[in-house]
């Protein structure tokens, strides 16, 4: 199955992760970073989500109850007969669904990202080596500079002076594309 980015924008939105390792902490970090509201649900967790005072943290067992006015619903335990009825739960109040290793139960995926600002690179193997996109998600934050960031501002800047101030469609379109090619991402 091909995918394709879709960024969702689940700012103030509630989500839930159910599980509490080391994947469900990962995943949380990625919807802390969408700036979702995220409840995660485990008997259990391990001691960096206490680092993240931004999670709601329930102790407890999972039950259908938690899925109810979820946007988004991750199954992260390390039970696979558990994920697969989290899902059924999350699917009946119409959440979308991500059960982490079951790329066939997902509604989504979860890409490998790098971000600089507003800038937002999304890596994807579609799920046959995550370990593979983890690893070029490293090698691309590595090789894109801390100014990337100020660049993309002042990009935008520029962009908002010349989408006010050119008129003509493809003359803007040129100037825009030349904009572009103008940003240097790396010192030679």
């Amino acid at each position: 199955m091909l995918y394709f980015p879709i960024f969702l924008d689940l700012k103030g939105k509630e989500c839930l992760v159910v599980g509490g390792g080391p994947v469900a902490l990962r995943k949380s970090r990625q919807l802390l970073c969408s700036r979702a509201r995220v409840v995660v649900v485990s008997p259990s967790f391990i001691p960096e989500f206490g680092f993240y005072k931004n999670l709601q943290l329930y102790k407890k067992e999972y039950q259908p109850y938690f899925c109810q006015n979820k946007k988004v619903v991750i199954a992260a335990t390390d039970q696979e007969k558990l994920n697969e009825k989290i899902a059924r739960h999350a699917r009946k109040v119409d959440a979308l669904v991500n059960v982490v290793d079951h790329q066939e139960m997902c509604d989504f995926i979860m890409p490998a990202v790098v971000s600089r600002g507003q800038l937002q690179i999304a890596i994807s193997s579609g799920g046959q080596s995550p370990a593979l996109a983890a690893r070029l998600r490293r090698e691309l934050e590595q090789s894109l500079p801390e100014e990337t960031e100020r660049q993309l501002a002042e990009a935008g800047e520029i962009r908002a002076l010349i989408k006010e101030g050119v008129r003509d469609p493809e003359l803007r379109r040129k100037i825009l594309i030349k904009l572009g090619d103008l940003i240097k991402i790396r010192e030679e």
